[in-house]
């Protein structure tokens, strides 16, 4: 299993996951039914830049995880969804912790989950990690949890993190653009 941060590029495979997820986590990833066309609304929508990020777990190159970690002002909001045959395995500890880890790296000092009252797994999630419930009963519950700011350290780790995944991207970029220019068949198409 591998995770990274998603890129534009991702989009595809990110609504993949999501049409995978079926109706009923369609339902409480997003906390009521979602059409294929909201879906791919929601998709177009996501920001990777500056105030949003989305850590995607993979295996065999198909998006199993996702932690979205969305920005507003010092507060992160988390969402996350995991495929039906991968869940109640700690993928779901694993995604929070990443998103955690995002939000920190966004300056957000407290991060904020919503999800229903009957998303029992959402619900231990929280409380396992430390979110503060407001009022458990509530048909659409609240969990929030206060962020310490990254130590030096840890800021240092997560920069080499990511400065590996990009240039991953960019050298797997420009080889994929380098091919390209490279087959005889389209440079024949380009003149």
């Amino acid at each position: 299993m591998e995770k990274r941060w998603a890129n534009e590029e991702d989009r595809p495979r990110i609504l993949d996951h999501f049409n995978n997820l079926g109706k009923d986590n369609i339902r409480l990833r997003f906390n009521s039914s979602m059409s294929s066309y909201g879906l791919e609304h929601y998709v177009e929508q996501m920001n990777f830049k500056e105030n949003g990020k989305a850590i995607l777990f993979e295996e065999d190159g198909k998006v199993i995880g996702i932690a979205e970690v969305k920005k507003d002002g010092r507060v992160a909001e988390f969402a996350f969804s995991i495929l039906p045959s991968y869940q109640g395995k700690g993928l779901g500890s694993l995604l929070f912790t990443e998103a955690e880890k995002a939000a920190k790296y966004l300056g957000c000092r407290e991060a904020k989950l919503m999800f229903l009252q009957e998303n029992d797994k959402m619900c231990n999630l929280a409380i396992q990690n430390g979110l503060i419930v407001d009022d458990p009963w509530a048909e659409e519950i609240y969990g929030v949890l206060s962020l310490p700011l990254l130590s030096y350290k840890e800021r240092m780790e997560l920069l080499a993190e990511l400065t590996v995944q990009h240039t991953h991207d960019a050298f797997e970029s420009l080889s994929n653009w380098t091919k390209t220019w490279m087959d005889p068949i389209s440079i024949a198409n380009k003149m």
